[in-house]
């Protein structure tokens, strides 16, 4: 136990181990395979120390755990006016954007900027159930004849960004690019991809990480408008 690669200092043996003990059960550290009697961070660990622990501590990654991770710089996803655990979600989906990115995992990173994209409207969707049921855009289903309108639980991401573009959910400026963000994120499936011949680089991610960027931000302004 007395292995971690943890920086500790002015503290005794014991508190030392009653805190390592503390984070194996909490699972933010484990046994590494690797390496007999050393441990590591989780998972669950990184997320914890990029979402909470580094930015408490004021620190640009890795000051204290040797491995260099991005955090993030702005407060966005908590001034979007959804429920906490949506925007812890979002917040750690958008660190492994970043991660990806830094690693040039661009397929990746994208997939993961339409995630955060879906996520967050189909939220504010629910927030606004009434509104949203008002729109033009609402896809319907033939019931005994007759054109019901579907439950948001059933729509598709398609009808989700038409229907937020509609009721000003999202700028309508960028309704055509969110759209094309979904069609490369359904680049995930390795079939589609080789059929259309995509190859996702880093000018095609800087373009979906805009559009989820200007979303964010958008939503941001109008919040606290």
């Amino acid at each position: 136990k007395d292995n971690i690669n943890i920086y500790l200092h002015e503290y005794s043996v014991d508190d030392i181990n009653n805190a390592i003990g503390d984070l194996l059960e909490k699972e933010f550290i484990a046994p590494t395979f690797l390496y007999e009697g050393y441990l590591s961070p989780t998972a669950l660990g990184w997320q914890k120390y990029n979402v909470e622990i580094s930015q408490k501590l004021g620190l640009n990654g890795g000051a204290i755990l040797t491995e260099e991770i991005p955090v993030i710089l702005d407060d966005r996803f908590n001034q979007l006016n959804i429920s906490p655990e949506m925007a812890e979600n979002l917040k750690i989906r958008w660190l492994e954007l970043l991660n990806c990115s830094e690693a040039k995992a661009y397929l990746a990173a994208t997939v993961l900027a339409a995630s955060i994209v879906e996520g967050l409207l189909t939220e504010k969707l629910f927030q606004n159930v009434d509104l949203a049921m008002s729109s033009s855009k609402v896809p319907c289903k033939n019931v005994n004849g007759n054109q019901e309108k579907k439950k948001i639980s059933d729509w598709m991401l398609h009808d989700c960004i038409n229907v937020c573009a509609d009721i000003n959910l999202i700028p309508k400026s960028i309704l055509k690019h969110t759209h094309e963000l979904r069609d490369t994120r359904n680049f995930v499936h390795p079939q589609k991809q080789l059929k259309e011949s995509i190859v996702i680089d880093e000018s095609l991610f800087r373009i979906s990480k805009e559009v989820a960027d200007t979303i964010i931000d958008w939503i941001v302004t109008c919040e606290n408008s």
